[in-house]
């Protein structure tokens, strides 16, 4: 994982919002490990007078935001927090977003709906790429920032369309678009890397684990039929 969580000044770990618990012991509250890849908002107002006990494991984060800036990263470990009206609380108008970024989110890019080698030419690329969260403050301010109530299918939807631009610009950065052929492009496929990708992905905080991209031209067979922009949320053993 980057480590543009540290990149930001002010911005905490979460140990400012820290207190210890009350006789009664703090609520306890933790991420759905069977959940989706991102989880959330959850709005704080009907934790107003609370300390909460938020625990996640090795892999989970949690994301403090208000009012779209991004307060507080939390990694794996237990923290306490107050929540309340006070300066040294967290206030009821936060909220939190849950990410498990020991998951890897699986894109396939099937004859049906491939990526355009560019606008003006009929030359797909089919495939598979595989993404990760790397940098979760970058994730935020891409994914999360603009629209903290989008679904996890939209998110998903808004990495795909990440990934098919980065590899346009890896493409493009290797060969002049208007001079290739179906050849040509397939040559140039099988020399793309991962890190390739990563580097044009690094900006809004994820990174290709994976990459198997072919031109969808004969004798090229195509993946397995997939709906179009599908993807698959797959958990490391």
């Amino acid at each position: 994982m980057s480590n543009d969580i540290l990149t930001d000044k002010g911005l905490t770990h979460g140990k400012a919002w820290s207190s210890a618990p009350t006789d009664d012991g703090p609520l306890n509250w933790s991420m759905d490990p069977n959940g989706d890849l991102i989880q959330g908002p959850l709005d704080l107002e009907f934790l107003r007078g609370q300390r909460v006990l938020l625990s996640l494991e090795p892999g989970q984060i949690a994301l403090l935001s208000r009012k779209g800036k991004l307060l507080a990263v939390y990694l794996d470990g237990g923290h306490t927090l107050e929540i309340g009206g006070s300066s040294k609380q967290i206030t009821t108008d936060s909220q939190l977003h849950f990410l498990a970024a020991d998951r890897i989110v699986m894109l396939r890019w099937p004859k049906s709906d491939p990526v355009l080698w560019h606008e003006t030419g009929n030359i797909g690329v089919i495939g598979r790429c595989e993404l990760a969260i790397a940098g979760p403050t970058s994730f935020y301010r891409e994914f999360l920032a603009a629209n903290p109530t989008t679904s996890a299918e939209a998110i998903l939807d808004a990495m795909d369309q990440a990934a098919r631009a980065a590899l346009h610009e890896a493409m493009g950065s290797t060969s002049d678009p208007g001079h290739i052929d179906h050849a040509g492009l397939q040559s140039l496929l099988t020399r793309l890397t991962p890190d390739e990708l990563s580097d044009e992905l690094a900006s809004c905080g994820l990174s290709c684990t994976s990459l198997a991209v072919y031109t969808a031209a004969p004798p090229i067979e195509d993946c397995a039929p997939e709906s179009a922009g599908q993807f698959h949320d797959v958990s490391h053993n």
